[in-house]
């Protein structure tokens, strides 16, 4: 059973980074929003930049590596696997 083209396009737009172009609607969102959503929302950005911080650190890794280690059941899938390996 193959993914529809919808779940690739989603996967790819999560993997990108926010750009200006959402930046008035995030600073809507934490400012004027709930402190729940400020909260989920900064923690989705540390985790983004955690991400994109690990993987600069790595050597190039290709799609079915990044797979493997950032999504699913990876070792690197979750935000609090990401700031133990930090620590370690």
């Amino acid at each position: 059973m193959s993914n529809p083209p919808f779940r690739k396009a989603f996967k790819a737009l999560a993997k990108a980074a926010p750009g200006y172009a959402v930046a008035g609607a995030m600073e809507e969102e934490f400012y004027l929003g709930s402190d729940r959503s400020a909260v989920i929302l900064q923690a989705s950005n540390i985790e983004f930049w955690l991400e994109r911080w690990l993987i600069f650190s790595m050597r190039r890794l290709s799609d079915d590596d990044f797979e493997k280690i950032f999504e699913g059941n990876g070792p690197l899938s979750s935000f609090s696997a990401k700031t133990i390996s930090l620590m370690a």
